[in-house]
C-alpha cells in the first residue's frame, strides 16, 4: 500500500498522518448493526502539530481465500478519510448541502 498524498492541516499548515487501530474481530453474537463484515479498523487522519483537525471512520472487512482482508464498504474506508481530508473549500464538493454532513 502506498503512502498517500496528504494536504496540508486547514488550520495550521503543517503535515497530517494517516493511522489506523487494530484490527478487531468481531463476534458474530455481539456484532453491532454498523458492522457488515467480520473485522472492523478505525482508520483517522489528523495534524500532529496543532490537533484541531482530524477525520476519523470505521471501515468493515473480510478475509478471502488468500488471508487478506478486503472492504466490505462501498468504498473503501482509508480511501474515504483520505477523500475527506483532502476536500478544502471552494473544492466542487465542500460546499454545505453537498453530501458533506451526511459523510460524518
Amino acid at each position: 500500500m502506498s503512502k498517500p498524498e496528504l494536504k496540508p492541516c486547514p488550520f495550521c499548515g503543517k503535515s497530517a498522518t494517516l493511522t489506523h487501530g487494530e484490527i478487531e474481530k468481531i463476534p458474530t453474537a455481539n456484532r453491532p448493526t454498523f458492522a457488515r463484515g467480520d473485522y472492523i479498523i478505525e482508520w483517522s487522519i489528523s495534524c500532529q502539530n496543532c490537533g484541531m483537525a482530524k477525520i476519523k471512520k470505521v471501515g468493515n472487512y473480510v478475509l478471502n481465500y488468500e488471508g487478506n482482508l478486503i472492504s466490505v464498504d462501498e468504498k473503501d474506508v482509508r480511501d474515504k478519510v483520505i477523500s475527506l481530508w483532502n476536500r478544502r473549500a471552494g473544492d466542487e464538493q465542500s460546499s454545505i448541502g453537498t453530501g458533506y454532513a451526511r459523510e460524518l
